[in-house]
């Protein structure tokens, strides 16, 4: 009869799959964020989330166990930077040669170290 109903009916399709996959994009962060407050990845629970169904990403955020519950507080500070080494040598500050931390006169000049 007519004959652009097929291209109307294609960018009906499209559309269609272009707000399905928008939904589903969109839904992944909700297991994704979950996931990322329990201490899991949000990248992979996002991945999860998105190829297979988000339903199947929130149920599977909602069951996994808190990793943040099994920290102790001493395995805290195991990840955190390690506080700045002081250095070993300062410089004196009359002639300005490097003098050790623990000496008390600076053996090129001889002044004394504050």
């Amino acid at each position: 009869m007519f004959p652009y109903y097929s291209a109307i009916f294609a960018g009906v399709y499209v559309v269609i799959i272009l707000i399905v996959l928008g939904l589903q994009v969109g839904l992944s962060f909700i297991g994704a964020s979950m996931a990322k407050k329990k201490g899991y990845s949000f990248g992979g629970f996002w991945c999860l989330g998105f190829f297979s169904s988000f339903l199947i990403g929130i149920i599977v955020a909602a069951i996994v166990p808190d990793l943040n519950l099994y920290v102790r507080k001493d395995e805290l500070y195991a990840y955190t930077a390690m506080p700045p080494v002081p250095p070993a040598m300062r410089q004196c500050p009359a002639c300005g040669k490097p003098v050790a931390v623990g000496d008390l006169f600076c053996s090129a000049c001889g002044s004394k170290m504050p």
